[in-house]
């Protein structure tokens, strides 16, 4: 499972930079290049969230089939989402809301399994806070964005400010998922 969590980490961060690049060149090689990095990041989480699963199911049982059943949804989303704009030629509008719903789901399970080692200590605390505090952040982050239609729909990007803002827990996402790599 660590390489898994490695795997997402650099995904994660590689798939955010190579967005970032993209949108402020709009060169299509670039475009390609976050797409894959997304896909990666995807099912490099399918792994996490299923292997962690039977790893963590006897700490917290409730909490962590709870959080799997929707990481696993949420991961399901992701890759649907990226597949059908990667393979379809589906633009990103048509799916930005399942793909951010479904982030959503992903974060939830991060969430969860943050909870299951605050609640058992299977993980050190600290890794439990950090998700904690990185969903809660995110969760309030997205709820933001949903408010403005244009956003939701890929009309429009964020713009540099929300783009700032927005890094921190993206930052954080990929630090929690090295520390997890590195526990595991």
């Amino acid at each position: 499972m660590a390489a898994a969590a490695f795997i997402a980490a650099g995904a994660f961060v590689g798939s955010m930079a190579l967005l970032g690049a993209y949108e402020r060149t709009k060169r299509e090689w670039l475009g390609w290049a976050e797409s894959y990095a997304f896909l990666i990041l995807y099912l490099a989480l399918g792994a996490l969230v299923l292997g962690l699963h039977a790893d963590f199911a006897g700490a917290a049982p409730v909490l962590v089939w709870a959080s799997t059943i929707v990481g696993v949804l949420g991961v399901l989303g992701c890759l649907a989402g990226q597949s059908a704009m990667l393979f379809c030629g589906v633009p990103f509008p048509r799916v930005a809301v399942l793909v951010t719903v479904a982030f959503g789901g992903i974060l939830l399970w991060m969430g969860g399994i943050s909870g299951a080692t605050l609640a058992e200590g299977v993980l050190p605390a600290g890794l439990g806070w950090l998700g904690v505090g990185v969903v809660a952040v995110a969760v309030l982050i997205i709820a933001i964005m949903l408010r403005d239609p244009a956003l939701v729909r890929g009309d429009r990007m964020p713009t540099a400010a929300e783009m700032v803002v927005g890094a921190v827990p993206f930052v954080a996402i990929g630090a929690w998922l090295v520390w997890l790599g590195a526990e595991l």
